[in-house]
C-alpha cells in the first residue's frame, strides 16, 4: 500500500502547487501534469517490491515524502523543485531566499504533506486489496505516463509539470 500512499502524497503536492495558478486543467493536460509523479511511484513500487527488506521501503517512502514536502513551497515560488545542481549554483543566495519565504503558510503546507503521508498508509490498510488489480493499475499508469510524455510538448505547464 506504500506505492498508493506515495501516489496520494504526490497528487496532493501537485494540487498544492497548482492552487492559485493560471494553468489550464483539461483532460489533455492532466497526463502532462502527473506523468512524472507516476514514474516516481512506479519506480518506488518496483524497488519496494523487489528490495526484499521491509525497512528499505519504509525508509525510502519517508525520504521521498520529506523531499516532496520541502519542495512544495519552493515549487510554488520558483516553479521548479530544488535540485543539487541548483543548490551548488546558488549556495548562500538561495538559502537566504528560502529563509525569507519560510512563512507560517509554507510551514503549514509542509506539515500538511507530512501529515497526509503518515495517515494514508493507515487508512489504506482498511481497503481490501486484490492481487489481480495490480496489472490493470500498472498498465493504466504506463498509459498515462506515455500520454503525459507526449502531451507535455503541446501543453505549456510553465514548469509545473515537474514533480518534487
Amino acid at each position: 500500500m506504500r506505492p498508493l500512499s506515495l501516489l496520494g502524497v504526490l497528487l496532493l503536492a501537485k494540487l498544492l502547487v497548482l492552487a492559485g495558478r493560471e494553468v489550464a486543467i483539461t483532460l489533455g493536460s492532466i497526463p502532462a501534469l502527473i506523468w512524472q509523479d507516476l514514474v516516481v511511484v512506479l519506480g518506488f513500487a518496483a524497488l519496494d517490491r523487489f528490495a526484499g527488506r521491509r525497512w528499505f521501503g519504509r525508509v525510502l517512502y519517508v525520504a521521498i515524502v520529506l523531499y516532496v514536502a520541502l519542495n512544495v513551497p519552493l515549487i510554488r515560488l520558483f516553479s521548479s523543485p530544488l535540485t543539487w545542481t541548483m543548490l551548488r549554483a546558488a549556495r548562500g543566495t538561495i538559502s537566504d531566499s528560502v529563509r525569507h519565504h519560510l512563512t507560517g503558510g509554507n510551514i503549514g503546507l509542509i506539515l500538511l504533506v507530512v501529515s497526509v503521508s503518515a495517515a494514508l498508509p493507515v487508512i489504506l490498510r482498511w481497503v481490501p486489496w486484490r492481487r489481480q488489480w495490480t496489472v490493470p493499475i500498472v498498465t493504466g499508469a504506463l498509459v498515462v505516463v506515455a500520454a503525459g510524455f507526449l502531451t507535455t510538448k503541446q501543453f505549456e505547464p510553465a514548469g509545473l509539470h515537474r514533480n518534487a
